[in-house]
């Protein structure tokens, strides 16, 4: 159906606004993401797209975070409605990351940040070890470097998990006052590579799925 004259001069100006704001957006470094939701913690996301990327500076690579959970990573921007969110002061979230062992930490949305509580932690270890994938090692030296590895935090059982291009050393063990870590382990190009889930609560199926998509969506530079 033709329509008016108005509505066809209208989508003419609007189209022009259109590619006058994406000019603007190119030379400014804009980027607009979805709105968030009203609703924290109810798994959807507030602010960013779903599997929002995280960049790990120090190995260099990233990974991806799933739906319903804040990203802060060390050397990155501490968003202070996530701060609010989860009940801590952004300058102290500030802190935390400036101090913590980790390289980035991924917490659960609408939920109070306390040592109980579950969070996902990716840290790269500064040691080299050579060259080495562990994706590409023989079956032999696998055994070798997960036995090892293991035996590190007093466990010798461990389960192999492969996916994504990845090799990972896949175990549980106890952190005193800490509680339970499960923890995924794997070296890529010589940096050893953990992804843990912490908390001292028994972690849900859900968070143990969350933490095997973290492990997998993990890339190198």
């Amino acid at each position: 159906m033709k329509q008016p004259e108005r509505f066809s001069r209208a989508r003419r100006l609007c189209a022009a606004g259109l590619c006058l704001l994406t000019l603007v957006c190119l030379f400014t470094g804009c980027v607009f993401m979805k709105p968030g939701n009203d609703k924290p913690g109810d798994g959807k996301t507030t602010g960013a797209e779903p599997d929002s990327q995280i960049v790990l500076f120090s190995l260099p690579g990233t990974a991806s975070a799933p739906e319903g959970y804040h990203v802060f990573t060390k050397g990155g921007f501490v968003d202070p409605i996530a701060c609010e969110d989860i009940g801590i002061e952004q300058s102290q979230m500030e802190t935390l990351l400036a101090i913590a062992s980790y390289d980035a930490e991924l917490v659960p949305k609408g939920v109070p940040y306390t040592g109980d509580n579950a969070k996902i932690q990716i840290k790269i270890k500064e040691k080299k070890y050579g060259d080495v994938n562990l994706a590409s090692v023989s079956d032999a030296e696998f055994e070798e470097i997960a036995s090892t590895l293991v035996k590190g935090f007093n466990v010798t059982d461990y389960d192999t998990v492969e996916g994504n291009g990845l090799r990972y050393i896949c175990f549980q063990h106890e952190m005193p006052g800490l509680g339970t870590f499960y923890r995924y382990a794997t070296i890529i190009n010589g940096r050893m590579v953990y992804v843990y889930l912490t908390g001292n609560q028994t972690p849900t199926e859900q968070q143990l799925r969350d933490l095997e998509f973290v492990a997998m969506s993990l890339s190198a530079y």
